[in-house]
């Protein structure tokens, strides 16, 4: 009976110290309210950089463009919107006489596709030009200069002008695939 009492009070302290060893970690492993609104600041601000789609809002301008070539249509190349969004363009240029300030798009075949994706309702308008106006084509995808998947586009028309909206949720091509040259002006992604 003597090593029983021993035995008891050893078992308490023993049990007591573990109680008190795991109040102590949980105080230590909970942050307190500044820490935890810190932590959560710098995850939202990792969350929102660290994203790879959220660039809203890109202008095209006509002067992004390549110049008009002396002859046929400027070579492929990237070109830079204002806001630093990168793009390829083929058989796209800077429009003339009555496409002045307008992007000039080779018939049948010219596009051009964002290198960063980009998310948004697309907005651009196409000059008239009777039976000879050209209609555009915009693909999206997962990946650079898709072709896979048409996105639906409303047009309006106005007096010397078709406006088109449609949405695009990450990569896109706009294309001309049809007979006839397109006058593309104020593309925007908003």
């Amino acid at each position: 009976m003597k090593n029983a009492k021993i035995v008891l009070p050893f078992v308490l302290a023993s049990f007591l110290i573990s109680c008190q060893n795991v109040a102590v970690s949980s105080e230590a492993g909970s942050p307190s309210s500044e820490t935890s609104s810190l932590i959560a600041e710098n995850s939202k601000q990792e969350t929102s950089s660290s994203s790879p789609l959220e660039k809203k809002g890109c202008v095209l301008n006509a002067t992004d463009f390549p110049e008009r070539a002396s002859q046929g249509y400027p070579e492929d190349q990237e070109i830079s919107s204002s806001d630093g969004s990168v793009f390829f363009v083929s058989s796209c240029m800077q429009g003339g006489g009555k496409g002045e300030g307008c992007v000039q798009m080779k018939k049948e075949s010219s596009f051009f596709y964002n290198r960063s994706k980009l998310a948004g309702t697309v907005t651009f308008k196409i000059l008239q030009n009777g039976a000879y106006t050209g209609i555009p084509t915009i693909y999206e995808g997962d990946g650079e200069h898709p072709l896979e998947k048409k996105i639906s586009l409303e047009m309006t028309q106005k007096e010397e002008w078709n406006l088109y909206t449609g949405e695009i949720h990450s990569y896109f091509t706009f294309a001309n695939e049809s007979s006839y040259a397109i006058y593309l002006k104020d593309i925007k992604i908003a």
